[in-house]
């Protein structure tokens, strides 16, 4: 299944704009006790006065998707970038990635018109649930 929403903030006309697009996927859309599945997070920054967002970092808790039955089994793979420009990090049922890439002067962060995709293997534990019985994907 599909998701996507784009993230924005308020400005004057004077402000820098930049906005960013993000989906999710899943490989799975019914999860069994002991199945395994990728889950990706792809982000677009896209800008109208500025060179990308700057200290760009996301944290995603696989809460949002399932409680408790849903697990984080491999690192994340960050792609669409080069290595380096991004750091990435598990810790129990969350995912956080800091982008790192030079938008020139001191400021790094993700680059305007650049995709990028955060993918990792989850796991399910316990009770079997889809979307259809209240997950949500």
């Amino acid at each position: 299944m599909l998701f996507g929403f784009v993230v924005a903030s308020p400005v004057s006309a004077a402000d820098p704009t930049v906005s960013m697009t993000i989906t999710k996927t899943a490989s799975a859309t019914d999860v069994q006790p002991d199945d395994e599945f990728e889950y990706s997070i792809s982000f677009q920054c896209t800008s109208g006065t500025e060179a990308g967002r700057v200290n760009t970092a996301v944290t995603y808790a696989l809460t949002y998707v399932v409680p408790d039955n849903l697990i984080i089994i491999s690192d994340s793979v960050v792609t669409g970038i080069p290595a380096g420009d991004a750091t990435s990090t598990v810790s129990g049922q969350t995912v956080s990635v800091a982008f790192q890439q030079d938008l020139g002067d001191v400021d790094i962060g993700l680059l305007a018109g650049v995709e990028t995709t955060i993918t990792f293997g989850c796991g399910s534990t316990g009770k079997s649930r889809s979307p259809k019985e209240g997950g949500r994907w």
